[in-house]
């Protein structure tokens, strides 16, 4: 099924899957500005979905060996994106159904995308979204960078790890120009409110928006403010994965922002953006300490071989986040 109206052929065309999720939507905006074609492949048609009138949806199962042949023969794209991914919130255990769709979505679907693009549009430029998930912190900060070798610790991050696998090894025997790109924490309005981010800024948008009242709330439970997270601003990663297709040779690339911040600086930045006092309204697990290990980007490559620099600041980042979320519970409490 097709959605949405641009039909003709533009200097470029890309397939975007997970094109309704955070990267994938700012990623067909950015460029639907640049004049590319834009082909989204979705499970269900969405209509009048965010700003993406302009992109051509289609309603097929990405992990289909025939639907995929079926799409990149008529396509014929000059670049894929797959962002779609199957994941939770790192606060949930993965039950054996989520299990499955990870390795459908996250893995079976990059073999099926992977073939038929070889089959039919062999000069495809082809981009996968890996994740920092495929590495594991034993203690202090880990700095990874693309040399770095995996270690995951979750499931999802498993299914990941075999999809890069997988684009190497397609890359050195089957001429693939493919890359992964290595995605630390990345936050937009679009995040889902099950992640941590906009947990904290849509809570703190409610408690701005009740008033005088808004210590009567439930509080915001945090398990550990001391906790510490490599955040970037999703907005920065659409720029980095489009520039890195446009690279003379495929390299994967880490990105991320290179400094880690605690959740409590999350917290502080969030509630200072609307001068409410943090501590009237958090609680917060016991026994939390600040020496649990956490992962750090380093995005060097990117910056050295892309001239690709973030633009967006940790502050400006969450301080747009809870301005988004204010405006929205307002409009809610009208």
């Amino acid at each position: 099924m097709l959605g949405g109206g641009r039909r003709q052929r533009m200097s470029k065309s890309a397939i975007i899957t997970g094109v309704y999720g955070q990267d994938g939507s700012l990623l067909a905006e950015y460029m639907l500005a640049l004049g590319y074609r834009v082909v989204g492949l979705v499970k269900k048609y969405k209509p009048g979905f965010l700003a993406l009138e302009s992109v051509e949806i289609i309603e097929t199962d990405i992990s289909d060996p025939i639907a995929m042949r079926r799409v990149f023969a008529t396509v014929r794209p000059d670049e894929c994106y797959h962002l779609a991914a199957y994941h939770h919130s790192s606060e949930q255990q993965s039950s054996t159904e989520d299990c499955w769709k990870m390795l459908r979505v996250n893995f079976m679907a990059t073999q099926a995308i992977l073939d038929a693009l070889l089959e039919s549009s062999p000069a495809c430029r082809f981009l996968y979204a890996g994740s920092n998930q495929m590495y594991t912190a034993q203690e202090g900060v880990a700095v990874i960078d693309e040399s770095t070798p995996f270690s995951p610790s979750t499931y999802y991050g498993i299914t990941k790890v075999a999809s890069v696998h997988l684009v190497e090894l397609l890359r050195r025997e089957r001429g693939l120009w493919g890359l992964t790109a290595i995605l630390f924490n990345h936050e937009s309005t679009r995040r889902s409110t099950r992640f941590l981010s906009r947990k904290v800024t849509s809570s703190v948008a409610a408690f701005k928006a009740k008033g005088a009242t808004a210590t009567a709330l439930p509080k915001l439970n945090l398990r550990d403010l001391s906790a510490r997270t490599d955040w970037s601003a999703a907005s920065d990663f659409v720029r980095a994965m489009h520039g890195a297709l446009q690279a003379q040779y495929p390299q994967d690339y880490v990105l991320g922002s290179g400094t880690v911040h605690t959740v409590r600086d999350l917290v502080q930045e969030a509630f200072a953006a609307v001068d409410l006092d943090w501590r009237e309204f958090v609680v917060t697990g016991l026994g939390a300490t600040s020496t649990r290990p956490c992962l750090l980007g380093d995005p060097r490559r990117a910056q050295q071989k892309l001239g690709w620099h973030a633009e967006k600041s940790f502050s400006e980042l969450i301080r747009e986040m809870v301005q988004h979320d204010l405006a929205v519970a307002t409009d809610a409490n009208v």
